[in-house]
């Protein structure tokens, strides 16, 4: 009978092995560490450079990053609001005093996101809106296609607003004129042209409501 040495079964660690494993412990900490330091200087500094730019920057809030502000005078930041590195928010044509674009308390807007207002934007509290996502109260329209694109100065606005605890996926793009109803939320990829309700799931393009949440069964139910 054949004896069964069970020892074969594990691995054996070295005192040279665990130190190592001890000493990619500590870097991997001080890595992380290092980290976390970076991005509180980060938002400490764009913070403290952008955030005079805005007629209204609340407690809590901050900037991670570079962003592009224009019109920051037009811009109404809510409390606890986080901005994150590469957003773009623009305001053209505003009249002096005249709030054009608010962000709500607590709203999250992700890396490379750009609003564009000339009227009015309203994004309410507590909003999530994705990375690369794109959101307007005006565009562009000529009645002679013969005038081109860049000669064409004319600009038809119409407010544009989104509803509180609102979720945008990644790469949606929200239209003048449309109305985003509270907790609703908008699938990744989506261009919105009209109104979508509170409580709704709408994807596509255009997007179109495909839920409806059930306060009752506390289900989401499929829009046919």
């Amino acid at each position: 009978m054949n004896s069964t040495n069970t020892n074969q079964d594990f691995p054996r660690f070295s005192g040279q092995a665990c130190g190592d494993l001890e000493v990619i412990a500590v870097h991997k900490n001080h890595m992380r560490f290092s980290q976390r330091l970076v991005g509180w200087l980060s938002r400490r500094i764009f913070t403290r450079l952008l955030r005079s730019r805005f007629a209204e920057f609340g407690p809590g809030s901050y900037i991670d990053g570079p962003a592009w502000i224009c019109g920051g005078e037009s811009i109404a930041v809510g409390k606890d609001v986080q901005i994150w590195h590469s957003a773009r928010l623009d305001v053209v044509n505003a009249e002096v005093g005249r709030t054009v674009i608010e962000i709500g308390d607590g709203t999250v807007l992700n890396p490379s996101i750009r609003i564009a207002g000339a009227k009015s934007v309203r994004i309410g509290p507590g909003v999530g809106i994705s990375s690369n996502c794109f959101i307007t109260d005006n565009d562009h329209y000529s009645a002679d296609p013969t005038i081109g694109a860049v000669a064409n100065t004319h600009v038809i606005t119409a407010p544009t607003s989104i509803g509180a605890h609102a979720w945008l996926g990644e790469k949606v793009c929200v239209l003048k004129g449309v109305s985003i109803g509270k907790h609703s939320i908008i699938g990744a990829g989506s261009v919105v042209v009209r109104d979508v309700p509170p409580f709704s799931i709408a994807a596509g393009v255009p997007a179109k409501v495909i839920k409806t949440w059930c306060h009752e069964t506390n289900k989401w139910i499929a829009v046919s």
